[in-house]
């Protein structure tokens, strides 16, 4: 797939704290190592979909640092990025506890 191809949709940052606060109480209440796998799996691929909007707003962003609407997007993802982090380190915290 080529850049230009690639949709950008902003993510919905309420939506993934609360699947990450999810992640975390599943992962606090899983009875085997095989659940924690597979929750490890569920929540990397759930975020993956965070990461890579962000990584489309920054590249446009750097292209033109001129244009508004890419600007907000990177405001938006400056904004928020560290509390979806601080998310995951909890979930990161239940898998290892």
């Amino acid at each position: 797939m080529k850049f230009s191809e690639m949709t950008y949709t902003r993510p919905d940052i309420d939506a993934i704290l609360a699947q990450c606060r999810q992640f975390a109480q599943r992962a606090a209440q899983a009875a085997s190592g095989e659940e924690l796998v597979q929750l490890y799996y569920d929540q990397s691929a759930a975020m993956g979909a965070f990461s890579t909007a962000a990584n489309l707003a920054s590249i446009h962003y750097t292209c033109d640092t001129r244009d508004p609407y890419w600007q907000a997007e990177q405001d938006f993802f400056d904004q928020n990025s560290p509390a979806v982090s601080s998310a995951q380190v909890e979930i990161y915290r239940a898998i290892l506890a």
